[in-house]
């Protein structure tokens, strides 16, 4: 008969109560590691061996198991180890347990207590739901969600800290914590959610995001004045481009009408924050914009209403799945919280959604639709710094993904009527009462839009040697004898309320061939208005056949920060058959041209409707949450026959691409 021996844990060896010490702490993986709490407190030498700081590679391995990690090596690199990623175990544990605790409590006082809640640890804790949140493989989604309540938490912040604010008769604040809740709230919202929400919770949310998306003119827009081309802008820098002379002139300028003086400063930009610790560092980085994501939430709770305010009954679980089924894919829904529909990597794009909501939802499973959103925030603080300061060796500046403009995009277009904007503009009442009765009116609109990127002379690889140009114009089927010609420098930027492009060169881009010795290449002959000669700048157009290595922009001695390296081309197109019976400002035969700002792609463009009566619209916005055409373009639009230096008839906008 065989005879066992009891074996002390203080006999084992130390990689054995490492394995074992790893394998308690992600049983279950979902919630913190209590069961290594216990092990650590039964021996002295259990405790000395697997302690974080004698032994901080144990809570690394545990962090990588129940936290995703993909995005932070994307973001940090070879910058964060095991020392960092253990003490960001501990951080984050603890930020998560205060948000369970909170999500439990439904007290309104000890809601606004500044004693009950510090707001230190109010903020610490928005944040960490966020940065999880746009680093979101699934496990992070699946830690919020099941372990720390985060809904809950959000619906009693709503109710206690939110709703309070709203009901007085000032504007409400733009602040760190509301600009987090705001997007936290955007990142987890989902379709299940959102269709089987009841109509009062709906209009709840419709009340609350009307100021921030229709008060445009008291929240932040843009992550440095929209009317500066060139950025970054050392404060010493005195260029004397007619953007910088329409700012100077506003502060001296009196204007007889109710609408106020715009604030195109650069000084006017959001709010930058610091992380004090994560990931063993503090983090300094902009904070993602409050009125993109009221925005986004204003226009999937107003698609809401409309549908399912009458007889006709939500749809269920069962039904979302079929449909999803139907279409190719899975639901991801929050709502469910079951590990095998949340982390499922071939499901992260959410394929179910009525068509009427037009707007692309984020995804819980793919922390690579925010890489773009991240990049934007930690390099474009401050746009008085001559170059972004890096957090780690691994992350560059902001670059515009070439391609995520090029294609058909459907929206919403959000205004109000003028008579409501002067009344709160002007003051003859209560600014937060006017814009609550405003009933701002959405019309839809369809745009097909182009790419165009410059092309200078460049030498040939592996060759000192130029090679000789030939153009001609046509389509690429049909061409005459070509020409020979020499490419022209980019243009440089001019009048915001041009959307930047030089006097007269929107009228001159002309469509032309360019051989370079390899291939032709489909593009634009721009000429600036006044410039002579025969030396036209070209501007190729992107096609889907075109390879991602079209940053050469980077090295070609003739673009800089005052250069326009692209333009943008589009034009109004028919609606979807179940739209055709609604508004729109934009009919078929509408044009637009613009550019995109290089710093933090900030897209610009002019708007001319076909119907002669409505004027010309100045669009601005951002691509959010953009990775191979899955996301949303969010911003404002304004009448470009005002003057640049006051405060326009203003409004909001959100698109998506057609897939």
């Amino acid at each position: 008969m065989m005879a066992f021996h009891s074996v002390s844990l203080n006999s084992l060896p130390p990689d054995l109560l490492h394995l074992i010490a790893f394998h308690l702490s992600t049983d279950p993986i979902i919630g913190p590691p209590s069961n290594l709490v216990l092990l650590l407190s039964t021996s002295r030498r259990l405790y000395s061996l697997l302690n974080p700081i004698s032994n901080p590679h144990l809570y690394a391995q545990i962090f990588r198991s129940t936290f995703d990690i993909s995005a932070i090596r994307r973001r940090f690199g070879s910058s964060v180890g095991a020392r960092a990623l253990a003490d960001e175990l501990a951080r984050r544990w603890c930020s998560l347990s205060r948000i369970r605790r909170w999500a439990a409590v439904n007290d309104k006082l000890s809601w606004q207590s500044k004693s009950r809640y510090k707001p230190k640890e109010l903020r610490e804790d928005l944040f960490t739901a966020y940065l999880m949140l746009v680093e979101s493989d699934g496990y992070n989604a699946l830690q919020l969600l099941r372990w720390a309540r985060i809904e809950d938490y959000l619906a009693k912040y709503k109710a206690h800290r939110l709703v309070p604010e709203h009901i007085d008769v000032d504007m409400p604040s733009e602040t760190e914590e509301k600009s987090l809740f705001m997007w936290v709230s955007w990142l987890l919202l989902d379709y299940h959610n959102l269709l089987t929400g009841e109509y009062g919770a709906a209009s709840s949310w419709q009340w609350l995001m009307t100021p921030y998306t229709i008060g445009t003119f008291a929240y932040k827009g843009f992550y440095a004045s929209w009317t500066h081309h060139h950025l970054p802008s050392p404060p010493s820098n005195t260029r004397s481009s007619r953007s910088s002379s329409s700012q100077a002139a506003s502060e001296e300028m009196t204007i007889e009408s109710p609408l106020e003086i715009a604030d195109n400063s650069l000084t006017s930009r959001p709010l930058c924050s610091t992380m004090p610790d994560y990931l063993g560092v503090p983090l300094r980085i902009s904070l993602p914009l409050l009125s993109q994501a009221a925005t986004l939430l204003h226009v999937v709770r107003y698609s809401q209403i409309a549908p399912y305010n009458a007889a006709v009954p939500p749809p269920t679980v069962e039904q979302l799945l079929e449909h999803a089924r139907q279409q190719g894919g899975a639901v991801t829904t929050s709502s469910l919280h079951t590990e095998d529909d949340l982390y499922r990597p071939s499901t992260s794009r959410r394929p179910y959604a009525p068509d009427h909501l037009q707007v692309n939802f984020n995804s819980l499973t793919d922390s690579s639709r925010h890489d773009d959103d991240w990049h934007r925030l930690i390099s474009c603080r401050d746009p008085y710094l001559p170059s972004p300061r890096r957090v780690a060796p691994s992350t560059r500046p902001y670059r515009f993904k070439r391609g995520s403009l090029a294609g058909e995009w459907d929206g919403r277009f959000m205004i109000v009527g003028w008579f409501s904007r002067l009344q709160f503009m002007s003051g003859s009442e209560t600014v937060l009462n006017a814009l609550e009765e405003a009933n701002p009116v959405q019309h839809l609109q369809a745009w097909k839009i182009q790419e165009h990127h410059y092309k200078g002379a460049k030498k040939l690889r592996h060759s000192n040697e130029i090679p000789t140009y030939y153009s001609c114009s046509g389509s690429l089927g049909k061409r005459e004898e070509p020409n020979r010609r020499k490419l022209g420098k980019a243009l440089q930027a001019g009048d915001p309320m041009n959307a930047f492009l030089p006097p007269g060169s929107s009228r001159s881009l002309t469509k032309s061939l360019v051989w370079d010795g390899r291939a032709w290449h489909a593009g634009l002959d721009v000429r600036e208005y006044g410039v002579r000669g025969e030396d036209l700048a070209f501007y190729k157009t992107w096609t889907p056949d075109d390879l991602d290595e079209d940053d050469s922009e980077e090295t070609d001695p003739d673009l800089n920060d005052d250069t326009i390296s692209t333009i943008i081309t589009g034009e109004a197109i028919a609606m979807a058959p179940a739209y055709s019976s609604l508004k729109t400002q934009m009919p078929p035969g509408s044009t637009l041209f613009g550019t995109i700002r290089k710093w933090d792609g900030l897209v610009t463009l002019r708007v001319q409707s076909a119907n002669t009566t409505d004027g010309p619209l100045i669009y601005r916005g951002y691509l959010v949450e953009n990775s191979n055409g899955f996301g949303n373009w969010v911003g404002r639009w304004r009448d470009a026959d005002s003057d640049v230096r006051v405060v326009g008839y203003e409004g909001s906008f959100v698109m998506s691409k057609r897939q």
